[in-house]
């Protein structure tokens, strides 16, 4: 479904209501999104709490160049990295 080569993942995850943006860095990113879903309502965690499971956007890094990517995203204002802007640029990517 996702990458099979090895590597790191960088990934936006929204909630259904898509006000909540979750990021983060995985080596599987199939599994880690199967993880969130599985951990919705727990309020023990920000992505469980907001039920943030609905990937949005990722990219793939051979190397884990995902984390400074990850950091730089967090850094931006909210409205730049705002859920509706990704799942935009999903659908004129993929066409939707």
């Amino acid at each position: 479904m996702f990458y099979n080569e090895r590597g790191y993942s960088f990934y936006i995850t929204t909630n259904s209501n898509r006000n909540v943006l979750y990021c983060g860095v995985t080596s599987d990113l199939q599994q880690r999104i199967i993880e969130h879903y599985l951990s919705k309502g727990n309020s023990k965690t920000f992505a469980g709490k907001c039920y943030c499971y609905w990937l949005v956007y990722f990219e793939h890094f051979k190397y884990i160049n995902a984390i400074a990517r990850e950091k730089e995203v967090k850094k931006w204002r909210r409205k730049k990295r705002s859920p509706n802007r990704y799942i935009q640029f999903r659908m004129e990517v993929f066409k939707f």
